[in-house]
């Protein structure tokens, strides 16, 4: 039964090292199996020739410490590491390779022994090799992308706090959200957003933090108290962002109590300026009537006039006082503010329009 098994297999033997034959060349990783003594180059694969850009025939004979950047460190390196086989079955280490063009590039190796005969230095060893450039320049650029947004981070001078979606505790701060706020770094890592409104706006927040769910990005107006318990309107952007492999909060909080002190003097500075023009256009209104009455004041008092004159005059001011009358009612019935051109430079309220009728003649 031996005897015709062992007959099989030597008659399947091409086959079957056609097959391992072209799995080792269709690996994507570059093998090499070395001499364990001299740690020269017996056989590799595409891969390798293709990562080292040499051929086989090149490479044979070749010590691996030819193909790396700094053999004394990378020497050091592999030795160390075949010493250390006996108590591992792979050993992964990273180093600088080199081309015969002196192109450096990164590569993470992984050693290990073919002879199954621990004690046998000198047997023969498997050595993975990948190119992990791409992966290194991606880290590189990821890192920098990381410090670039970590600067613009810090240097914002907006209060960006960043909370767990779940939870609203506070899990990141800038520099800015400490000034802002009063609490350092460390007071406010664990604390919620909640923490930071006042109890009667926290209906609010929930609201806000609700259309976060639905939108993806909010912005709104709030009031947080800071450490000192002062209140302080901020205006508040808010996005959902992956952070880490979790689902976070970002909060920028813009403090817009200047803001809210010039609207107000604005507000109050467009209130004095509406007075102004009532008023003008109330004595522009007013002045007709009262002149009429002075007028007729002054012809009774200074000139010689006859009954009849005085009664002429007299009749007058029942008309006159019915004007002011009329004026002071529309000024109850003002609905909007509508002006109209008195001088080259002002303008005053023009009652009539600003009531919505037109009873003043």
């Amino acid at each position: 039964m031996i005897n015709a098994m062992d007959g099989a297999i030597s008659n399947d033997q091409p086959v079957l090292s056609a097959t391992l034959n072209a799995l080792f060349n269709a690996i994507e990783d570059g093998i090499c199996i070395l001499d364990g003594s001299g740690y020269t180059v017996r056989v590799v694969n595409k891969a390798f020739e293709r990562i080292f850009e040499k051929s086989s025939a090149e490479l044979k004979g070749k010590t691996i410490f030819d193909l790396s950047h700094d053999q004394r460190v990378f020497r050091t390196r592999l030795i160390d590491s075949h010493r250390k086989l006996s108590k591992a079955e792979i050993i992964r280490f990273e180093a600088d390779m080199r081309r015969d063009d002196g192109t450096r590039f990164p590569v993470l190796l992984k050693l290990g022994r073919i002879a199954d005969n621990e004690a046998d230095e000198n047997g023969a060893l498997l050595l993975i090799v990948s190119d992990v450039t791409q992966q290194v320049n991606r880290d590189q650029s990821l890192a920098e992308l990381e410090s670039r947004y970590r600067l613009l981070f810090d240097q914002s001078n907006d209060a960006i706090i960043v909370a767990d979606i779940k939870t609203e505790e506070i899990i990141e701060v800038n520099r800015a959200a400490e000034t802002q706020t009063g609490y350092k770094r460390d007071e406010l890592i664990g604390k919620t957003l909640a923490d930071l409104t006042p109890p009667s706006k926290h209906y609010l927040e929930s609201e806000g933090i609700t259309k976060l769910y639905a939108d993806g990005s909010i912005i709104f107006e709030e009031t947080y108290i800071r450490k000192d318990k002062a209140e302080i309107p901020v205006q508040i952007s808010m996005a959902l962002a992956h952070l880490s492999g979790r689902i976070v909060i970002i909060s920028s909080f813009r403090d817009i109590s200047q803001q809210r002190e010039i609207e107000k003097e604005r507000l109050k500075t467009a209130r004095l300026d509406a007075v102004r023009k009532i008023a003008g256009g109330i004595a522009h209104e007013a002045n007709q009537p009262l002149q009429a009455l002075m007028s007729i004041a002054d012809i009774i008092d200074h000139e010689e006039v006859d009954n009849k004159r005085v009664k002429e005059l007299v009749s007058n001011i029942p008309m006159l006082v019915n004007r002011m009358d009329t004026l002071l009612r529309q000024m109850l019935r003002i609905v909007r503010f509508e002006t109209k051109s008195y001088t080259d430079e002002s303008d005053i309220a023009d009652i009539s329009r600003s009531t919505g009728d037109d009873e003043v003649k």
